[in-house]
C-alpha cells in the first residue's frame, strides 16, 4: 500500500534512514519539512512502512524525484519499482511538471537501472568534492540577487534548472554569503553544498576562505560539487586537499526524463 506520509511515520522513517549510507542518510532531518511540502509518500507491508519517496516541485516545470529509500531487509522485493511507478504516475497528473529529475551516485546501480528502465537519460554530471574545513575568513551574509552560471545548478543534491521563477524560488531556501566579490550560497536544509555563482578559479579560490569558515561554524566538511566539464577547477580542488568520495569519473549523475505533452 502506498499512502501519503503521516507524523507518526518518523520512527519508521529515522529506522531506514540510520540504516542507509552507514547512517549518514539525511531523511530524518529533512522529515517534517517534507510533510510540510507535501507529495512525501511511504510504501507498507503488514502496516510497517519500509520505503519511502518524495517529489519536490520545483521551478521551470522540473518534478524533483528524491528521497526514495526501501529498509535493507525489504529491498530485491520490487518496493522501490512501485514507488518510482507511483512517482512518475503522480507526476503525469500535475499539469505544474512537464519534466522529471533525480541525481544518484555513479555506482548507485539499482537507482541507474530504474531510471534507463522508465526512459529517463543522463544529462549532467557532476564532481563531489569534499574536504574537512580549515581556518577561513568571516564571509559577509548576503541576499541572492543572481543565479550561477551553470545550468542545472546544484543546491544540496537537487539541481534547479534556470528560469523566471528559480531566483525567487533559490533565495528563500539558502544562506548566501560573500567573500570580496565572490559569491556562494548553501541550502538552509540538509544536505549541504556549496554553491559559487561564478564558476571561476579566480572566485573559487576567494570563496574558499569563506566556505572553510562557515563549514567549521556548522560542525560540516566542505562540500563543492564541480561540473565535469570543467576539470581545471577539479584539479585545482584536488591540489588543495579535496578529494572525491572515489576517485576518478564524475560522482553524481544527473537523470531527465520528459514527460508526454498535456
Amino acid at each position: 500500500m502506498i499512502r501519503e506520509a503521516k507524523a507518526e511515520d518518523f520512527p519508521y522513517i529515522k529506522e531506514i534512514s540510520e540504516l542507509t549510507w552507514e547512517g549518514h542518510d539525511y531523511l530524518a532531518k529533512v522529515f517534517f519539512s517534507w510533510l510540510e511540502d507535501g507529495n512525501f509518500y511511504v510504501i507498507e507491508e503488514n502496516r510497517k512502512v519500509v520505503g519511502t519517496a518524495k517529489l519536490t516541485i520545483l521551478p521551470c516545470g522540473v518534478g524533483w524525484l528524491e528521497g526514495l529509500r526501501v529498509h535493507p531487509k525489504y529491498r530485491g522485493r520490487g518496493f522501490a519499482k512501485r514507488l518510482h511507478e507511483f512517482m512518475i504516475s503522480l507526476a503525469n497528473e500535475l499539469i505544474s511538471v512537464n519534466t522529471l529529475m533525480y541525481a544518484t551516485y555513479f555506482k548507485n546501480e539499482a537507482s541507474i537501472r530504474l531510471g534507463l528502465k522508465y526512459g529517463f537519460k543522463i544529462f549532467r554530471r557532476f564532481y563531489q568534492m569534499v574536504k574537512e574545513p580549515k581556518t577561513g575568513v568571516r564571509p559577509r551574509t548576503i541576499t541572492l540577487k543572481d543565479l550561477p552560471d551553470i545550468d542545472p545548478f546544484p543546491l544540496g543534491w537537487l539541481f534547479l534548472r534556470k528560469c523566471g521563477d528559480t531566483l525567487n524560488w533559490t533565495s528563500k531556501r539558502v544562506n548566501s554569503y560573500a567573500v570580496d566579490d565572490a559569491i556562494f550560497f548553501h541550502p538552509k536544509e540538509p544536505p549541504t553544498s556549496f554553491t559559487l555563482l561564478r564558476y571561476n578559479e579566480r572566485t573559487l579560490l576567494r570563496a574558499l576562505d569563506g566556505m572553510n569558515y562557515v563549514a567549521r561554524e556548522m560542525g560540516r566538511n566542505v562540500n563543492l560539487m564541480i561540473p565535469e566539464d570543467m576539470p581545471h577547477l577539479v584539479k585545482l580542488l584536488r591540489e588543495r586537499g579535496f578529494k572525491q568520495w572515489e576517485d576518478g569519473e564524475p560522482d553524481v549523475l544527473i537523470f531527465e526524463l520528459k514527460l508526454r505533452p498535456r
